[in-house]
């Protein structure tokens, strides 16, 4: 891990982009964080590719953040931690000063050489045993790794998506208003989130088209928004593997034992989603698109997008607890 540490200069990134729903203007909720991506500098990951294993990449990436923050701090803004999302992959929050109402989030991304990429599908294993030999396959931490190495793409495909077809960005406001009210967003226990809503809004669009251009653009929206809630409401990404339309996926995500499996290649796009937020969602969905159905109850769809006031997680926790039946008094 020193060697990993020593590689990283406080030099600037390679590469600083906007990302998210600012780029994309699918911003769902006034006030959120404008999102840029910091790209590791070129030579911080080995080019052998050994980077990936044990926590490497993560102590690398670590490392840069802290030079990073340093480097905001001493030219004057109010910096802290970015909550939230993979805690291996920790973000900053920057501001200029108290003032400013909408902060800057700065997340890293990188690069990764040829080498490294070629260890991060889902059949490899990076954390090896003292011995040095290899276990079972890791794919929740090569995702993790693949999540900064993917973020260039997966901006790429969403803002053209969204440029082509307005409908589309609509759609994603609509999805994560809903996935708000029903408590979704900003879960630590693997809830879905806005970017992977998205990208399921991007996957239904090229499976099924835009609808027919003589509709207005509100309406296909309301149409790609209800191809996405039966798509969630079949839940088809639980019992197998759903790869994003016009991508081949890897062929180790047939045996894998990931709870969801929505994937696009070597990455799992549903990789934090457990299985009781993934069946959450599919009743949620169902729910909803009775909801907007003609014949619906009044008020329905206004139930439907506003925060229930029971609890978020519906789910019971079984908890078996050994006793000694000699300590036990009747």
């Amino acid at each position: 891990a020193s060697d990993v540490y020593k590689r990283q200069s406080a030099g600037p990134p390679a590469d600083v982009k906007v990302v998210g729903s600012w780029l994309a203007r699918t911003t769902s909720r006034s006030g959120a964080a404008m999102d840029l991506v910091a790209f590791l500098p070129a030579g911080a990951l080995a080019a052998n590719g050994k980077d990936a294993l044990n926590g490497r990449y993560f102590v690398a990436r670590a490392a840069y953040l802290a030079a990073v923050r340093e480097a905001l701090v001493s030219a004057g803004f109010a910096v802290a931690a970015a909550g939230g999302g993979d805690a291996r992959r920790p973000g900053l929050v920057v501001r200029r000063d108290a003032s400013q109402k909408i902060p800057v989030r700065v997340l890293l991304g990188c690069r990764p050489p040829a080498a490294l990429e070629r260890r991060l599908g889902p059949t490899f294993n990076n954390c090896r045993g003292a011995d040095g030999g290899s276990g079972d396959p890791t794919p929740g931490y090569n995702g993790a790794l693949l999540g900064d190495a993917t973020r260039e793409r997966h901006l790429a495909l969403l803002h053209g998506a969204c440029v082509a077809h307005a409908s589309l960005g609509d759609c994603c406001v609509l999805a994560k208003r809903w996935l708000a009210a029903r408590g979704q967003l900003g879960r630590t226990d693997g809830g879905v989130d806005g970017f992977l809503a998205s990208m399921v809004a991007l996957h239904c669009l090229r499976v099924h088209g835009d609808a027919p251009s003589a509709t207005g653009p509100e309406e296909r929206a309301l149409e790609l928004f209800r191809r996405v809630l039966r798509f969630l409401a079949a839940a088809a990404w639980s019992a197998g593997v759903v790869a994003l339309s016009g991508e081949a996926p890897d062929d180790g995500w047939a045996a894998s034992t990931a709870p969801v499996r929505f994937v696009d290649g070597a990455s799992n796009l549903a990789r934090r989603v457990s299985g009781a937020a993934a069946a959450e969602v599919a009743a949620d969905a169902a729910a909803c698109l009775a909801a907007l159905r003609r014949d619906a109850a009044p008020g329905a769809l206004d139930a439907a997008l506003t925060r229930p006031a029971y609890a978020v997680c519906r789910y019971d926790a079984f908890v078996r607890v050994p006793l000694e039946l000699s300590l036990i008094h009747i």
